[in-house]
Parts: structure tokens; sequence; C-alpha cells
């Protein structure tokens, strides 16, 4: 996207211009990471061949503005491995939009986060921001280019979007598909109501509804559902081992989660969550997977045009999207108070018994440092998709340093 020097330079101009603006913050984010691989899977390669370093050490320095008519949410990282083999410098604009007021709505231009709909470990009607919420790295959402339009009043809010998720090579924009979601958002009694619209060029209208409600002074319970006219999946269990897999187009999807959450007087939560992801992939789908995987492991040893390991690298990628295999459970115990936030959560995929276990802890140590760890666990039975995905661990831990401007 930007040169480290352009966003440098933007984040030093904003840091100047917030100083007296109400809404602005910049900040140093310091921290190592340390992942481990497993041996002996299906999508396990050596370290050298890695696309993931097994220890490297990040900076990340970010701004934020929020002005009456400019947000701005930007950072520039630079990522190190102790032995010097990679480096990387990266510049990221999370948002700049220009906000305005035009007939009782308020319109957004520019590049913003919309995360819409309920749910904790997956959102169904998150139809524009798509985040991944199994991510454990603290990082702030990296939206995309639109045009928003949103109007509120008391109880209800209508919102509504043309979205170009653009991408970069280099400094030079690739535009993707256009798309177009609407979101209504009502309040009827203790009940949040959600209802959603989205289309993009490729496929059918989808549309989908959400609602949360809180009864009582520790009950909290929430549900949604999007249904898919047509939906596309990488066939990567198509492809021979040499060649690139295509996107299959599906038909008649459906992406549903309910749960519940308890939440005790002394800061103590309880949640759980189960959903189903058309889009995901099912087992039978996960079994040709397999097979292909192991096609893939039967290749020669080594890095080369007709090795193994370019094949297993490109179809790790199946494990980036937000849920692996369509039929998800999801624990956590969450502990909150003004300076110490941690909780543990297991997320597991009954089908194949595969799990993921995660702890993460956030510690405001002093007025304006937090402390910060995480670390995870991927596994589950032999044969499961965690399991075979080779990752094996990942622990990283750091210090955030973060001030408002006033």
């Amino acid at each position: 996207m930007w040169t480290r020097k352009l966003l440098l330079a933007a984040v030093l101009v904003f840091a100047v211009w917030a100083e007296a603006a109400a809404e602005s913050a910049i900040g140093l984010r310091l921290g190592l990471q340390h992942t481990g691989s497993e041996t002996g899977r299906l999508f396990s390669v050596p370290d050298e061949f890695s696309q993931i370093p097994k220890n490297a050490a990040r900076q990340d320095v970010y701004a934020r503005y929020g002005g009456k008519y400019i947000t701005f949410n930007g950072r520039a990282s630079a990522e190190q491995e102790p032995d010097g083999k990679r480096h990387y410098e990266k510049g990221v604009v999370n948002e700049l939009s220009a906000d305005f007021e035009v007939a009782g709505y308020e319109i957004g231009v520019g590049k913003k986060v919309a995360s819409w709909g309920v749910g904790y470990g997956f959102r169904p009607l998150d139809v524009i921001q798509r985040e991944n919420r199994q991510a454990i790295e603290p990082l702030d959402l990296e939206g995309a280019p639109m045009i928003m339009a949103e109007r509120f009043d008391a109880y209800s809010s209508l919102t509504m979007a043309i979205v170009n998720h653009a991408s970069y090579d280099g400094m030079a924009p690739r535009a993707g598909i256009y798309e177009g979601a609407a979101k209504y958002f009502t309040k009827a009694g203790n009940l949040d109501l959600h209802m959603a619209l989205y289309a993009n060029e490729n496929e059918k209208m989808s549309f989908g509804a959400g609602m949360a409600a809180v009864t009582g002074e520790h009950l909290e319970t929430h549900a949604s559902f999007r249904f898919l006219p047509s939906y596309f999946k990488k066939a990567i269990w198509s492809a021979s081992p040499a060649g690139s897999a295509q996107d299959e187009r599906h038909e008649n999807g459906l992406q549903a989660l309910a749960g519940a959450s308890w939440t005790w007087a002394n800061g103590w939560t309880i949640l759980g969550e189960m959903w189903h992801d058309s889009a995901a992939y099912s087992l039978r789908e996960w079994n040709a997977i397999y097979s292909f995987a192991g096609r893939l492991n039967s290749l020669p040893t080594g890095n080369g045009a007709e090795g193994a390991y370019p094949g297993i690298s490109a179809a790790k990628n199946l494990f980036e999207g937000s849920n692996t295999l369509q039929n998800n459970i999801f624990l956590r115990l969450s502990y909150t108070d003004d300076d110490f936030k941690p909780y543990i959560s297991v997320l597991w995929t009954p089908e194949d018994g595969g799990t993921v276990l995660t702890a993460v802890a956030d510690w405001h140590a002093l007025d304006r440092i937090v402390l910060f760890a995480a670390a995870r666990t991927i596994g589950g039975q032999s044969g499961s998709a965690y399991y075979e995905s080779g990752s094996g661990s990942v622990v990283f831990a750091g210090v955030k340093i973060e001030g408002e401007l006033n």
C-alpha cells in the first residue's frame, strides 16, 4: 500500500494535527512471536521452507484521529527474524475517510471499517469486513474503500454501503469486484434486532437477520443467520499437484450461529456458541483435501518446481479463512476489570475432532502502558484438519505504549 516513508510522514503529520483533537491517539507496539511447527503431518514443511517465520520481532507505530469531518487510522510495521534471513516493512492505512451530513444522513467516503452483526467466534452478518474473529494478534482492523450512508433515530438505524475491496500491486491500486450491502437495526424491548442484505457482481443477493437479548443481570443470548443463494469455494481437491485450484460455485448455502453468555458480578463471563458455515469445507471436502495433500507428499522432497513444498505451502491458505470446517463449537471463559483482561477459549470441530486452544491476557500496567501475551496450540485428533495443518503452536508477547493527544 503506502511506502514506509509516506506512512511515517502521515503518522507525524496526524500526530501534530491531532494535538488539539479530543479523539486522537498515537502509540508504539513492540512484540516477539514464536511459531512452532509439527513434523510428520500432511501440511508440514521444514522451517527453512515455511512462509511463516519461526521467530520474529515486530514493531508497529500507529496513529488514530477521529474528527468531525476526517477519520484516520494507520500504522507502519517492521518485522525481523533474529538470524537476519527475513525482514519486511509495511505501511497500512486502516481507515481514511471524509465524513459529512446530507439530508439527515451521515455520509462517509473513503476507507472505513464496518463490522456488522452479533457473535464472538463468528458473525454471519459481517458481510463487509469479513473479520477472522479467531485471530489473536492485537492489531486494528483494516477497512475497505466504500461510500456509506447512515441514518439514526432514537431506537433504530439504517446503513447502506457500496464497497470495493481494492488491493495494491506496489503503489498501483487494483480494483476488486463491487459489493452492495444494507443493514437495519432496531430495538424492541430488551431485544436488539439486525437485518442485512448483501450482493456483489458474482453472487446473488443474500439476506440474513440476527438478535441479541439481555435477560436479568447475568444472561445474554444471541443468534443470527444468513442465506447464501450462491457462493464460491477454492476447490483445492480438484487441482493437480503441480496445478492451481479453481473457485467452485455452490448454491443455497447457510451461515447460522447461536450462543449465550453468563456474567457474574465479580467480572467472570462464560460464553458458548455453535455455528454452521456452508462457505467453509464440509467433512467430505476435507477428506478430498486430505487425499490431495497425500498426493502432494508423494512428490519428491524439495522446493523446486517438481517438489512437494511449494504446493503444500500454497495449500495451507485454506486454513486462513474465518472457518476451516463447516460445523464449530466455541467456548470461552473471560475476566474483565479496569486493568486486567484475560481469557481462555477452545474451538472444536466435532466432525473430525480438531481443536484450537487459546489463552490471551492484557494488563494495563501503568497509565499508558499495556502488556499483552497470547498462546495458542492447534491440534486435536489425528486426521483432523487442524491437526494436519502442521501449525502446532503460536506464542507472542509484547508491550503497547499509547497516549491520547488532547
